[in-house]
């Protein structure tokens, strides 16, 4: 989830509340993480945000030029997370700022919720204006990468979608492709999931099919 302006000012003071609170920070080469988790749990999202660059890495629709800092703030119990967070839908979420990107996340997220927001700020790293739908399904595609071997797959199904997609009813396309960040389809719990779930499940055919992959690039140009 991509937010931004009173989102920020808060992600900012949660990261300058480090000195208090047994707050810790761990960095590698692209990356800053503070939390007041565990050093141990700090260092397994740390590994899961530097594999998820690597694949970016070699995909040429991903700028070369010096990403911004990126700073991660790992909250250790929704408690924690819940005063910051910039509605009632948001299990993370990502924003930018003028010196450095911001990742906001709990300590329990799984993988798919870390890959997911990564995936928020190497777009925004790559200026691309994305509509709020494309941005949201691309990155719960991304979200589902996974190592093997020497390689990475991506397009899991995610069960979570698929099943609520075969119970609830179907967003019209037009109010999905034009919903904004103020929308209620995009912000009330009572409709988010439907919007990530379709946005998921359109992001899925338009960038995997055999039908529609061949120009997907064009969305980047």
């Amino acid at each position: 989830m991509k937010f931004s302006c009173g989102a920020l000012l808060s992600i900012v003071c949660a990261a300058s509340a480090v000195a208090a609170d047994n707050w810790i920070k761990l960095k590698t080469e692209r990356f800053e993480l503070f939390t007041n988790s565990s050093e141990r749990r700090g260092r397994e999202l740390l590994s899961q945000f530097e594999r998820i660059h690597g694949f970016f890495a070699k995909d040429a629709r991903v700028s070369t030029k010096p990403m911004l800092p990126a700073r991660i703030i790992v909250f250790r119990s929704a408690k924690d997370f819940e005063q910051y967070r910039p509605n009632e839908v948001a299990a993370a979420f990502y924003s930018q700022g003028v010196e450095a990107h911001y990742v906001a996340m709990q300590a329990s997220g799984d993988e798919r919720v870390a890959y997911h927001e990564f995936v928020h700020l190497l777009t925004a790293h790559r200026e691309l204006n994305l509509p709020v739908w494309f941005g949201e399904g691309f990155a719960e595609l991304y979200s589902t990468l996974k190592p093997v071997g020497k390689k990475v797959q991506v397009g899991h199904l995610i069960e979570g979608h698929f099943y609520a997609k075969r119970q609830e009813k179907w967003i019209p396309v037009v109010e999905l492709v034009q919903a904004k960040h103020d929308s209620p389809l995009y912000n009330r719990k009572n409709h988010a999931g439907a919007f990530y779930a379709e946005s998921w499940a359109l992001m899925h055919m338009l960038n995997l099919s055999q039908e529609y992959r061949p120009n997907f690039g064009k969305f980047f140009l």
